[in-house]
């Protein structure tokens, strides 16, 4: 790892001690050998304070605060800060928190030089001096860590500071919660004005994997509200959105508000909220389907305003806690939220401290918390008096129809010792209340003796807190007393209850081990199945393959024999006409023929009754003239010479039709 004050000089960051440093430089011994003693010297300083820290980590950012501080870097602060360092984290947890440790821009950049490649999940590094400055270095943990949870409330940044990390913040897939608010009591805040909330809503519009935002009093103003409403209603991942103290006012709450359907916390306390609010306040309560927690404490909503929230609250049945603490409701906006209370199975906790509220609305909320489901009720600082605590103290004590009141706080209501006899004789059986807050009320030491022996049959409150009160130091020491037996005796009782927790998990246990076995053995069959699925699947493909190949080869060959058929058919073709015409000239010829040889099997007919004619004519001519029949004996003889010719014709003629039509024949088997 890169030594810290390496880095320091690379910046060109003279503090007090470098100051120092140089006057030690100009005033260094001419002996060689004292001032390789000097050096020496303060190798060793550094090596011992390197030894007293098990993190080098903690060593780095202990040295570059020590040049952020001016302090000196001495073995004594090396511890000092060892033990803060302690305090605030656990051994081995991937939870970094170095919060109000006087953090630098220096301890900053040792800081993200050191958690390169960590594995970290979360890091807090709220109210410290990060500054715009220091943002380069905030930029460099955003982009080599996989932090999802990173606090950088209370360190004087500026919407300068937050647009040098915008881009990374859009590209980061792991961040889930950022903290960029105030941390309470801080003398540092950060300041991002109309630029941050620009940044902020692209933000909002461009990273969906942002789940939480803390934006707390950082003067954001009525228009940066307005461009968070803009941004919210176009992303719904974000779940949790506090934007408390930032002079929005019902301009820039609105849509605020009108974008938050999806959100499971919204903070708006402190920003001069009006009634006019209440309208879209009691739609989104209407309308939501996620929101759990609604903070709207010190604004100015008013009667009005509390009517038009307590319509919304009647029909909402996700909403766990409400914060309207300083919002001048009246008794008249009690008597409102009593009546959207009842019957309400959601609503955990209620704070309606600080609102004006007298004995009228107080008793309206009275006859409704036995119908809830309220655990914590915060009501402080109201006009209440000793008979509207009578009437709780009646609420407590009511077996039949039992409240869910845990804790409770009504410090600063003028109660009186009437009003706190009426309450502890209520819960001195009560099993169910853990926490009572009386402080600043005017109970005197009159009471003293009946609240210890009426207190001290309660094993159930763990927290009393009656300061501010007219009672005696002896007296809140015993109450003490009580509420650290009470812990005690819980604690005690834990055991047997964590015996019988122990056999129902391990019940439970061997249940689930069945279970698991059961799911693994499925998991199993499921991976056998998924096994010899994909070996039928790989099956099915090869054969598909080898099949699609057939279905190739096939097709080629049909195509071959398509065209050769083709082929075949014109050259048939070709031949069926040439046959024809060869038959039609056959025919022509043996048709030639035929007449020929009828013409010549005429002439021979002929010739033959010519020969019987000349016969009878040559037996007639031989009987008459003797001479003749020479004559006629030529002419006989030389009619079979010409006879016999015609004979050899007719039998050429006869060969040749023969021929012609074996010729035929064969053609047509050809063709066939």
């Amino acid at each position: 790892m890169m030594r810290l004050s390496d880095n320091i000089q690379n910046m060109g960051r003279l503090n007090k001690e470098d100051q120092a440093l140089e006057e030690t430089k100009e005033e260094k011994p001419t002996s060689g050998g004292d001032y390789i003693a000097t050096t020496d010297d303060k190798s060793d300083k550094e090596k011992s304070i390197k030894e007293i820290f098990d993190d080098p980590l903690h060593f780095e950012v202990f040295t570059a605060r020590c040049h952020d501080t001016g302090e000196s870097a001495s073995t004594e602060n090396a511890r000092l800060f060892k033990e803060d360092i302690l305090k605030r984290n656990v051994k081995a947890s991937l939870f970094l928190k170095f919060q109000s440790l006087r953090l630098g821009v220096n301890s900053i950049i040792a800081l993200s030089t050191a958690l390169q490649g960590s594995n970290i999940e979360k890091l807090s590094l709220a109210d410290n001096s990060i500054s715009d400055f220091g943002m380069h270095a905030i930029k460099t943990i955003i982009n080599n860590t996989r932090i999802s949870y990173l606090n950088i409330a209370s360190n004087m940044i500026s919407g300068d500071g937050l647009e040098c990390i915008l881009e990374d913040l859009i590209k980061n897939v792991y961040l889930k919660h950022l903290d960029i608010g105030v941390v309470e009591g801080s003398i540092r805040k950060n300041s991002l004005g109309i630029q941050g909330a620009i940044c902020v809503s692209a933000l909002l519009i461009r990273n969906k994997t942002l789940e939480a935002l803390c934006l707390d009093d950082n003067d954001l103003g009525a228009d940066g509200g307005e461009c968070l409403g803009i941004a919210l209603a176009q992303n719904d991942k974000i779940k949790t959105f506090k934007v408390s103290e930032n002079d929005l006012k019902s301009e820039g709450a609105i849509p605020i508000i009108k974008s938050s359907n999806h959100l499971e916390v919204l903070n708006l306390s402190k920003n001069f909220l009006k009634s006019d609010v209440g309208k879209s306040l009691s739609k989104l309560l209407k309308n939501t389907k996620c929101l759990k927690k609604l903070y709207l404490e010190y604004n100015e909503l008013m009667v009005e305003g509390t009517d038009k929230i307590s319509r919304g609250l009647k029909e909402n049945n996700t909403l766990e806690l409400l914060n309207i603490k300083g919002n001048i409701i009246g008794d008249d906006g009690s008597v409102f939220l009593a009546k959207a209370l009842v019957g309400n199975k959601s609503l955990k906790e209620l704070d309606i401290s600080l609102n004006e509220i007298g004995p009228l609305g107080f008793q309206a909320i009275c006859e409704v918390l036995s119908t809830t489901k309220i655990e914590i009720f915060t009501c402080n600082k109201n006009f209440l008096g000793d008979e509207m605590l009578a009437q709780f103290s009646n609420l407590l004590s009511d077996e039949a129809n039992p409240s869910s009141i845990k804790k409770f706080d009504f410090s600063s209501c003028r109660l009186n010792d009437t009003g706190l006899l009426y309450l502890i004789n209520a819960i001195q059986h009560n099993k169910t209340i853990s926490h009572m807050k009386l402080v600043d009320n005017f109970f005197s030491e009159n009471i003293e003796a009946i609240l210890l022996q009426t207190l001290n049959k309660n094993t159930s409150l763990i927290d009393i807190q009656l300061q501010r009160n007219r009672l005696s130091h002896s007296c809140l020491s015993k109450v003490k007393k009580i509420s650290v037996r009470n812990k005690c005796i819980i604690e005690e009782d834990e055991p047997n209850k964590l015996k019988k927790e122990i056999y129902r998990l391990r019940y439970e246990h061997d249940k689930l081990e069945q279970a698991r076995q059961q799911l693994n053995n499925q998991k199993n069959e499921i991976e056998k199945i998924k096994s010899y699925k994909k070996e039928l699947l790989d099956q099915i493909h090869r054969h598909k393959e080898n099949e699609d190949m057939k279905r190739e080869r096939l097709n080629k060959y049909i195509e071959e024999q398509k065209k050769v058929i083709k082929e075949k058919e014109a050259q048939t073709a070709k031949k069926n006409e040439e046959i024809q015409t060869m038959e039609a000239e056959f025919n022509e010829k043996l048709e030639e023929m035929k007449r020929v040889y009828n013409e010549e099997n005429k002439k021979k007919i002929e010739l033959s009754d010519e020969l019987d004619r000349v016969k009878k004519e040559l037996d007639k001519v031989q009987d008459e003239y003797p001479k003749q029949i020479s004559d006629l004996k030529k002419k006989i003889t030389d009619a079979k010479d010409q006879t016999e010719e015609y004979e050899k014709k007719t039998q050429v003629l006869s060969d040749e039709l023969n021929k012609l039509k074996a010729q035929k024949q064969a053609l047509e088997e050809g063709k066939s």
